[in-house]
């Protein structure tokens, strides 16, 4: 009996702990952490002063390409041409399907400065 009561008690407390630490998978997809910039000058390879890396730029994007009736949206993007040389690569980087607000784009680009 006090035996029973013993495996009773344990399979208790390890359904709680189970139920008080949920699986991984549950938890969602973590976030980007966001990460302040500081403003700083940016030079390009000739000297030219060039705009701040935080400056968004904006064009209007087609809703359906097949059905240009339907209108178009504002599409922003972030850029920055510091490090491009004629004949150099140009890399693009999203955050996918969903809005850029929850990511920091200033951050994205300057992952990219070692390939320079």
């Amino acid at each position: 009996m006090i035996l029973a009561l013993a495996l009773a008690i344990v399979s208790l407390l390890s359904a709680l702990s189970d139920a008080a630490i949920p699986h991984p998978m549950l938890r969602g997809r973590p976030k980007i952490p966001r990460k302040s910039i500081p403003d700083r000058v940016l030079m390009g390879p000739n000297g030219t002063v060039l705009p701040s890396i935080k400056t968004v730029y904006n064009f209007d994007q087609l809703i359906d390409h097949d059905n240009p009736s339907l209108g178009t949206f504002c599409q922003r993007y972030w850029m920055s041409w510091e490090f491009y040389e004629p004949g150099g690569p140009i890399i693009l980087t999203t955050p996918g399907e969903e809005n850029a607000d929850g990511t920091s784009p200033p951050v994205r680009l300057r992952q990219f400065e070692f390939l320079s």
